[in-house]
């Protein structure tokens, strides 16, 4: 009876210890925004439809981001984020690289996922990212308000 009983905590233990674990992932954590990166949108690119921005970083950081972004309006004082028109939708899960004194431009389409916006104060958010290593990195929000009239 005992040999069963061990037999069992045992079988119990080697089962728990083959079970994927699906929280193991560190939490990311968003930080303040170091000096040295920005985003700035082109005054005279914006549409209702699109705008491209300006990204630069002169840190010595390894600063990454993505394709993935969203849309706030300023309403009254609150940011609020714009409501997407599509049920499903999804980024490319893809990293580019931002180098150091070298500026890229952001040309964002948004017609797809928010449709034509109507007049008022937005504002493009986007994560940006220093990767050091695997499971070593800060995340970044970083923002650029614009003006649809």
């Amino acid at each position: 009876m005992k040999k069963r009983i061990l037999f069992s905590l045992f079988f119990a233990l080697l089962l728990s210890a083959c079970t994927p674990k699906t929280n193991e992932r560190p939490e990311e954590k968003i930080t303040a925004l170091p000096e040295g990166i920005t985003m700035t949108v082109d005054k005279e690119t914006i549409t209702p439809e699109r705008a491209s921005f300006l990204l630069l970083q002169t840190t010595e950081l390894d600063i990454q981001y993505g394709d993935d972004y969203k849309l706030q309006k300023l309403e009254g004082s609150q940011w609020v984020d714009v409501p997407i028109i599509i049920d499903a939708y999804a980024f490319h899960a893809i990293a580019y690289e931002l180098p150091k004194d070298k500026p890229q431009t952001l040309e964002i389409g948004w017609a797809w996922l928010y449709g034509s916006l109507p007049a008022g104060e937005y504002r493009l958010v986007k994560e940006f990212m220093d990767f050091r290593g695997t499971g070593d990195y800060d995340i970044y929000t970083i923002t650029a308000a614009f003006t649809i009239e």
